[in-house]
């Protein structure tokens, strides 16, 4: 009975062992060792979103084709931070074919591709266009994906520039031919209020 009871002291006391040196190597992992749990909370790079923070308007023009003329847009934008900072919101309202169109967007900074991601929805188009990008080394942001419009393969490129905190230009570029030619579908510039 002694010797049974002594085995069981022995493998307790082991078991407690083994968990004390399994919770040691939990805290490793927490402290940013091997196999660590990634950073969380918003990246830092989000923080150059801040001046973007507020109520805009947009006033620049807009064409389908690179046939077509131009027609002028207004519209009216609020860009919000989200998740705690984590996300960057975009809320617009303009006209646009006679129609009140209205959009909304998603910026983020994917920490692990060291990427910039753009989300983009609208009730005139109904269907969620995703882009990635990068910030180019004279402060421009240049963001591409791949939509589809009446069966086709179209090629996106939007590009932010001259970005100060009261204003900023934007472009949004078109490829049809896998993007080795673009035309400018929609450009103009952002005047915060």
């Amino acid at each position: 009975m002694k010797s049974l009871r002594m085995i069981l002291a022995i493998v307790l006391a082991v078991g407690m062992l083994a968990s004390l040196a399994v919770g040691a190597d939990e805290a490793k992992k927490m402290e940013g060792g091997e196999g660590a749990m990634p950073p969380m909370g918003p990246p830092e790079e989000m923080k150059a979103c801040a001046p973007m923070v507020g109520d805009w308007t947009f006033k620049g023009e807009w064409r389908m084709s690179p046939d077509m003329e131009w027609t002028p847009m207004t519209a009216e934008v609020t860009f919000a931070y989200e998740l705690d900072g984590a996300v960057l919101r975009m809320d617009l309202s303009a006209e646009m074919m006679g129609m009140t169109m209205h959009g909304i967007g998603y910026t983020a900074y994917n920490r692990e591709t060291k990427q910039w991601q753009e989300m983009w929805t609208d009730n005139l188009g109904g269907a969620i266009s995703l882009y990635t990008g990068t910030m180019t080394e004279d402060g421009k942001r240049i963001m591409q994906g791949v939509d589809v419009w009446n069966g086709q393969e179209v090629h996106s490129r939007s590009t932010s520039s001259d970005m100060t905190d009261t204003t900023f230009k934007w472009m949004m570029e078109h490829s049809i031919d896998g993007g080795k030619t673009w035309y400018t579908g929609m450009q103009g510039v952002y005047t915060k209020k």
